[in-house]
């Protein structure tokens, strides 16, 4: 039978409960010589000193002091701890899962602080600390650790940069997932905002082979709130995307689809919004090609040799074929005042 793959959150939330266990415990002085600057220990975790170095007890004490004691010396050593993460260990060919873990939560505690998200910051933190065992004593508090775990592990996948830092194993936790959730079309079209928009970053921006298939097979209905993420969270498209962006044009162009049933029904959503502002750079992209088109009628015509002809959008194949030319001309125009950023 083989092996089960850690967890490397658990292992992390274990050896912050030795941590926390050691500092209740006052014949240790672990608590007092956190808060005193002249000792050892004090000196080893003050992200201030010329030699600090990221470890597991200067973010574990990070975690455990960010709330109410020091938190700007917490948030300092997460800094730290995001800028190079844990030193390899002496003698080690590669870098200890869990050390690279705690790259990845600094890393994402960080960027949620720089992006004013302190409350999402705070529940990735708590969630470090929860006792597991504790956690998983009752149906319950079972449910509720796992409805949290897998929020954490949205937040890692909509940032690339906490997930760049993860190791395997937490990557893996992490695509599991959201592979998971988008397999099923109730269950995705069922799920979070934040779930939808890690699994379009998936499709469209990480291009996960294995996500890309599942989005093949999308019915309309769950193709159009897929679209509704991109437009909402205002989502980039990688340029190897290019069929993706197509269909998603083309369903706006389309008045009775399932993707503008959606927007109809929140018209003031960034969503909507954002739709609207594509579709006015389709037309005017379609409408420049419609003038070069009779530009060249003419002149052709002008030669005796051909009839001057101004063509004309008929069907969704010539769609396709007008989104193809307006997409590249984006790329060429200097207004990106009235770009959209999907491009």
């Amino acid at each position: 039978m083989a092996e089960a793959r850690p967890d490397i959150t658990r292992r992390i939330q274990d050896e912050y409960q030795v941590f926390f266990k050691r500092y209740k415990d006052h014949s240790t002085g672990l608590r007092r010589d956190s808060l005193t600057p002249s000792t050892p220990f004090y000196i080893s975790v003050n992200p201030n000193e010329a030699n600090f170095v990221c470890t597991r007890e200067s973010f574990y004490l990070s975690l455990l002091h960010f709330l109410r004691v020091d938190r700007d010396g917490s948030i300092a050593r997460f800094r730290k701890c995001a800028e190079k993460g844990i030193p390899l260990a002496p003698g080690a060919e590669a870098v200890d899962p869990v050390d690279a873990a705690i790259h990845a939560y600094s890393t994402l505690i960080i960027n949620l602080i720089n992006e004013e998200r302190r409350p999402e910051a705070k529940e990735v933190i708590e969630f470090l600390k929860v006792d597991y065992n504790d956690a998983m004593s009752d149906p319950m508090s079972e449910r509720i650790f796992t409805r949290d775990k897998n929020q954490i592990l949205l937040l890692i996948g909509e940032n690339f940069d906490a997930l760049r830092a993860s190791p395997i194993e937490l990557r893996t936790d992490v695509f599991q997932l959201v592979h998971y959730l988008f397999r099923n079309e109730q269950r995705y079209i069922a799920s979070s905002p934040l779930a939808k928009k890690v699994i379009c970053k998936y499709v469209v921006r990480y291009l996960q082979p294995n996500m890309g298939e599942l989005y093949e097979n999308l019915t309309p209905l769950a193709r159009a709130h897929f679209f509704v993420s991109i437009l909402e969270n205002n989502i980039v498209i990688s340029q190897r995307a290019s069929e993706i962006r197509q269909g998603l044009e083309l369903e706006l162009l389309t008045p009775n689809s399932e993707l503008n049933k959606l927007l109809q029904l929140n018209p003031n959503s960034n969503a909507s919004r954002f739709a609207e502002q594509i579709r006015d750079d389709i037309r005017h992209d379609m409408a420049e090609q419609r003038k070069k088109d009779t530009i060249t009628g003419i002149f052709e015509g002008s030669g005796g040799s051909k009839k001057g002809k101004c063509n004309k959008v008929k069907s969704k194949r010539n769609l396709k074929r007008y989104t193809r030319k307006s997409n590249k001309n984006r790329m060429q125009r200097k207004k990106s005042h009235r770009r959209s950023r999907y491009y």
